[in-house]
């Protein structure tokens, strides 16, 4: 299946491929209950999946079709109505709302409901926008072949951090790591090891850079091995990765060779002396401590 995008939330790992026939996959972080399918409505280029308050979200590209998924409400994909047929490829949620950009354009939406209905928003700028992420309070907004930075606390009004990145580079990545005062934005890039990070939500950047150059990805979240955040970055279609605990400095590592549609850290599941596991032979054993 041609796998274009997947979230994780209420305890679900759901899988969104671009042509409906192949539908989606939902599967349960804990086994040993089996994946099951639930088909996405008509349209043959869905993009992104993304969870919040309890829904999973998609936007079909070039059309006015988006998607909601609620399963722990009962609620199996929904098609909802976007306000243009838009090049719609970026997706994010943060502040209780779900907003969608479409690259090389000023169209944006935004969905406070849900993703049950969504109005439209326009950017101050038509750039080749390449990545939309939420944290820390702040949605940021870059693009690919610009220095300038777009932020925004409730996915409708945008504030331009002019030359904000230190360089005009094919920037197609961001993502936040949690420590210090304010948490760390880190950026990178396609073909170049060029990378940057901002320590005051995307208002300013510093330069830093890959081990190698790359066509990097990069997300962030909590290590499993210790629980402290961490980004981790691929390079497309090679055996280079990354990782850094503060988004300024990085460690080389190797990886499996493979084209990575993005990354996505799932965190550790905290169970304590109540709880009971059971584990994939069938036996039950019960948490005499929190882990």
């Amino acid at each position: 299946a041609a796998w274009t995008g997947w979230a994780t939330g209420d305890g679900l790992a759901v899988f969104v491929a671009a042509n409906r026939t192949v539908s989606t996959l939902i599967g349960p972080t804990t086994v040993p209950t089996a994946n099951t399918t639930n088909a996405l409505p008509a349209g043959t280029a869905w993009k992104k999946c993304v969870f919040g308050n309890g829904s999973f979200v998609s936007v079909c590209t070039s059309t006015t079709s988006a998607a909601r998924l609620a399963p722990r409400a009962g609620v199996a994909w929904t098609a909802t109505t976007l306000p243009s047929a838009a090049a719609w490829s970026l997706l994010a949620f943060g502040n209780n709302a779900f907003v969608t950009v479409a690259p090389s354009s000023t169209s944006a939406a935004i969905s406070t409901d849900n993703g049950q209905t969504w109005s439209a928003v326009t950017l101050p700028a038509s750039l080749n926008w390449s990545n939309l992420q939420y944290a820390n309070g702040n949605f940021v907004l870059i693009a690919n072949g610009s220095r300038d930075v777009y932020t925004s606390s409730d996915g409708s009004t945008w504030n331009l951090q002019a030359t904000a990145l230190p360089s005009v580079s094919a920037w197609t990545g961001i993502s936040w790591v949690a420590g210090g005062t304010n948490g760390t934005w880190v950026a990178v890039c396609t073909g170049s090891s060029a990378a940057a990070y901002s320590t005051d939500n995307g208002v300013t950047w510093t330069s830093s850079t890959m081990p190698v150059s790359g066509n990097w990805i990069v997300g962030a979240g909590k290590a499993a091995f210790d629980g402290r955040y961490m980004a981790i970055a691929f390079s497309q279609a090679t055996t280079a990765g990354a990782f850094s605990f503060d988004g300024v400095t990085w460690t080389p590592i190797t990886i499996a060779t493979g084209t990575y549609g993005e990354i996505n850290i799932y965190q550790p599941e905290l169970v304590s002396g109540v709880d009971t596991i059971t584990v994939n032979n069938g036996a039950t054993l019960t948490v005499n401590t929190t882990r």
